[in-house]
């Protein structure tokens, strides 16, 4: 009986594909770059070697067209591909937690400058888990990463494992603004977070790809700052009496945060980040100086 031949997938070079995502991406920010991380997830290349495969020939992906679509509808390359790179370490992430950013990194080097290895740090509203992660990773300091979602807390566990310090970081699922249990007393060296700081009046006009992240890893309330109240109130308790405190802030929450550090005892520095915002602060307190 005979049968049609089985039609071959056309050929295609590898800058013939790219021009093709940069197509279809014409009105993305970042497009170049974002057309080297879709390539580099269809076939296997690292970006140095997508520099050198340019003019080869490769076979179209079936998978392309997919990726085209859901990114052109405004969702977030990291999450469709499943990963990123965060201070140089590669993470998992889904829309169960925030995408890490490179703002972040200045938090997560912050961290990094006030602990060493053996000594403790609490990481709260960890979400992914990156800052925890990278701060372990390159301290060997031992953690523990706190969240009110279980499923960003898989995929912190999840990156803990891939960056192997999973022995490193304890996980604890926990409400922060309600819950005191999570620390059991224990005192730690750093105290670090990356809080929800998006006014929630606020989130509606955010961008189509941060729309996209999970709402409870945005929302600081009313003004912003319903989780740095909780947190700067909590933090004597958490902290050594020579402990430190590193807060993510936004540029239009940043003064504010400020003004609750002082006006519980604390000494702060602003560090900027590099786009030249206020993006962390760095604080310690004599906890004899706290408010009662």
């Amino acid at each position: 009986m005979y049968s049609l031949p089985r039609k071959k997938k056309i050929q295609m070079r590898l800058i013939d594909v790219k021009r093709k995502i940069l197509g279809a991406l014409e009105d993305v920010d970042g497009k170049a770059r974002e057309s080297e991380l879709i390539l580099s997830h269809l076939y296997g290349l690292d970006l140095n070697q997508l520099h050198l495969k340019l003019f080869d020939d490769v076979e179209p992906s079936d998978e392309l067209d997919a990726i085209l679509s859901r990114r052109t509808a405004g969702e977030p390359l990291e999450y469709i591909l499943g990963n990123t790179v965060f201070c140089g370490l590669d993470f998992a992430v889904s829309p169960d937690c925030l995408i890490p950013q490179s703002d972040t990194e200045v938090v997560a080097d912050e961290a990094i400058a006030h602990i060493k290895d053996g000594q403790r740090f609490i990481d709260l509203c960890t979400g992914s888990g990156c800052i925890a992660v990278v701060i372990s990773k390159k301290t060997g300091a031992v953690g523990t990463a706190v969240d009110i979602s279980e499923r960003a807390l898989d995929i912190a566990e999840k990156n803990a494992k891939i960056n192997g310090v999973s022995e490193k970081i304890g996980f604890v699922c926990a409400d922060i603004l309600t819950d005191t249990s999570f620390f059991d007393g224990e005192k730690f060296d750093l105290v670090v977070s990356n809080p929800p700081y998006v006014k929630t009046a606020d989130i509606p006009s955010l961008s189509s790809e941060v729309r996209h992240e999970p709402f409870i890893a945005l929302d600081g309330g009313d003004d912003g700052l319903l989780f740095y109240k909780r947190i700067i109130d909590i933090a004597p308790s958490l902290m050594k009496n020579d402990g430190s405190l590193v807060l993510e802030v936004g540029c239009d929450t940043s003064k504010s945060v400020c003004g609750l550090l002082e006006s519980n005892g604390f000494e702060y520095t602003v560090i900027k980040d590099y786009g030249n915002n206020d993006r962390c602060v760095f604080a310690r307190i004599d906890i004899s100086r706290r408010k009662s």
